[in-house]
């Protein structure tokens, strides 16, 4: 969440669109918005230009981004990454999870991206949470995608304090005039003039959002909307659709009877990618739900939405690790002037009182700072690696696990023997209570289950196993009581 006045950027369409948030009363206010198409900053055509370098600060993007600062006036930059350039994908974890979030989430994007962690930006926002699990948007981009942009802020000195991903940034734009917070599964088309994104949404939270880029035939929209609802009902669970919403552009179609096609390929939609009605009428039938067509809001609503989000505790943060410790490289030699500042002046005074040497304290401070900076980072080391140890181990484990234990309890469970409750805890063991028609099954229930062995192994899956009974109760049946934890485990 950020705390200080910032330019808010989205980019899409080949275009820039920006506004800026300042705080105002302790509430944060849109102070201007402007919209800059990158083609109007292309640089002059040069005689021999392709044995020309051109450099960095004069590249459209570069250009754009001064012109930006220029109009609305700061230097602290959130950038939007378009959706075509992101991969997002939405996870269900179980709550108990959730303080390993990170982790989890990182050996999910090492399963299906072939990509080194240094070539990833990996940013995660829990949408919802529920008593058993969580529902947790993943985005990941390539640190190529975001190098281009570093190299435009570094060349005119500016500061990217965050990076959002453009489909949250339009969902939490269009949630409220769209109501896109009723009940039900609902899917959202959305067409700003350069491609197609999905969204859908379960009231009103996001399950899957996808590119479709652009898409010429019928055919080819039909496919992918089909593939695109198998997987989230493989993913999410079956749920009717209740209604499709299709979002067009704003300056390209003036009524619901122009947003159509032909059947026929011609130069128009070579250009134009939009949805043949009778296509939009065979997915409405197959789904059996409606079909609503609403035009896009101004084309700054996404940049609007993304400082919305910037403001707003627990968001989603894709900057790259290096721009991340870029950052705090930044804030220590900010505060290392700001105390050298003060250490030069404390310093003065008992110069000229005691006569120190400032060249052995100088070396002394650097020689202290240099060590703690090398023992935290060592530190940090250790605790990633204990962490990822710890959590490998939870998830290869399984002879500690409830149904294994309750498996092989029951191999040694004696004819006779009713149990009427089972408490299993992973770190300390198991309690069991029961009935039984006579004293000497108890016992021995109580004698198979201290001789387990855990696995293949010889080491004991209980120790100790303490029994309370057994004790007459009605019927003529004998209560008992088991306790048995596991080794190392707490004392139940």
């Amino acid at each position: 969440m950020l705390k200080k006045d910032f330019i808010a950027l989205a980019v899409g369409n080949g275009r820039l669109c920006g506004v800026r948030m300042k705080r105002d009363r302790g509430q944060w206010v849109s102070a201007g918005a402007g919209e800059w198409m990158l083609a109007d900053f292309e640089a002059p055509p040069e005689e021999n230009a392709s044995a020309v370098t051109v450099d960095v600060a004069d590249k459209p993007l570069a250009r754009a981004l001064r012109q930006v600062v220029k109009e609305l006036g700061s230097a602290d930059i959130v950038l939007t990454i378009p959706d075509e350039q992101i991969l997002c994908q939405v996870i269900r974890v179980p709550v108990a999870a959730k303080s390993e979030l990170g982790e989890l989430v990182r050996l999910q994007v090492e399963k299906i991206l072939p990509f080194n962690e240094e070539e990833l930006s990996v940013g995660y926002e829990v949408l919802a949470e529920s008593e058993d699990e969580c529902t947790v948007f993943v985005a990941t981009v390539p640190t190529s995608v975001t190098d281009e942009w570093g190299e435009a802020l570094e060349a005119n000195k500016l500061r990217a304090v965050r990076v959002e991903v453009s489909l949250l940034a339009w969902w939490r734009s269009l949630c409220e005039p769209l109501e896109l917070t009723r009940a039900g599964r609902h899917a959202v088309l959305m067409n700003d003039g350069s491609g197609w994104d999905l969204l859908v949404l379960d009231h009103g939270i996001p399950v899957l959002a996808r590119t479709l880029g652009k898409i010429y035939a019928p055919s080819d929209f039909i496919r992918e909307l089909t593939l695109s609802f198998l997987n989230i009902e493989v993913v999410m669970g079956a749920q009717p659709f209740t209604e499709i919403l299709v979002l067009r552009p704003p300056a390209t179609f003036e009524s619901v009877e122009a947003f159509t096609i032909s059947d026929t390929l011609d130069q128009t939609l070579a250009t134009t990618p939009l949805v043949n009605p009778e296509s939009m009428e065979a997915v409405k039938n197959a789904l059996s739900c409606s079909i609503r067509y609403k035009t896009l809001p101004e084309v700054n609503v996404c940049a609007q939405g993304a400082a919305n989000r910037s403001v707003e505790p627990d968001t989603i943060d894709l900057m790259p690790v290096k721009w991340r410790a870029a950052e705090v490289e930044r804030k220590a030699r900010q505060r290392l002037f700001t105390g050298a500042g003060a250490a030069g002046i404390v310093w003065v005074f008992l110069a000229a009182i005691l006569f120190l040497s400032p060249i052995g304290c100088d070396k002394m401070v650097q020689g202290v700072q240099k060590n703690s900076q090398a023992i935290a980072q060592e530190y940090k080391e250790a605790t990633d690696l204990m962490a990822r140890v710890r959590l490998i181990r939870a998830y290869m484990d399984r002879d500690l696990a409830a149904v294994e234990v309750l498996r092989q309890m029951s191999l040694v469970q004696p004819a006779g023997i009713t149990l009427t409750s089972f408490t299993y805890r992973r770190e300390e063991g198991l309690r069991i209570s029961g009935e039984a028609d006579d004293p000497a099954q108890v016992y021995e229930f109580k004698d198979g289950i201290a001789a387990l062995r855990r696995g293949k192994t010889e080491t004991l899956l209980f120790d100790p196993v303490t029994l309370t009974g057994p004790s007459q109760a009605q019927r003529g049946k004998h209560r008992f009581d088991i306790a048995a934890q596991f080794p190392g485990g707490k004392a139940q």
